[in-house]
């Protein structure tokens, strides 16, 4: 058998070491819930977060749309600008070739009349050169 004291050692150990355990379960309990505490925290900021970049999506999409609307309609502009510019030059060749198909008519017909006076004047010289007696 044990001494008094040693049983009674045996017991205070006992019990210190029962209450050690009782604290350590109650300090991991603390812990647990203080992790529990700071998810649920953290979830709900998250989602505060997700309702918070949902609201904005109507108007990020609604911004975007309004640069491609302004950009294509610039693009559009100038497009439209480009085509004018195209169109004036296309009734400036126009005129240009109605010109020059208008100054070749000129010419031909110059160019007959030159031919028929160099011809009547080569027929009068030889009816001269013929009457004459040069023939």
């Amino acid at each position: 058998m044990m001494p008094s004291s040693a049983l009674s050692t045996v017991s205070f150990l006992q019990s210190v070491s029962i209450s050690s355990l009782e604290c350590l379960a109650e300090l991991r309990s603390i812990s647990a819930s203080q992790a529990s505490a700071t998810l649920t925290r953290l979830t709900l900021s998250l989602s505060s977060d997700l309702e918070s970049f949902k609201a904005s999506i109507p108007s990020l999409v609604q911004s975007s749309a309004a640069a491609i609307t302004a950009s294509a309609t610039a693009s559009s502009a100038e497009s439209a600008r480009a085509a004018e510019g195209l169109l004036a030059e296309n009734e400036r060749l126009q005129t240009r070739a109605q010109d020059a198909e208008k100054e070749a008519r000129e010419a031909r017909r110059e160019s007959g009349r030159r031919i028929r006076e160099a011809r009547l004047r080569q027929q009068q010289e030889k009816f001269v050169l013929a009457n004459s007696g040069g023939l």
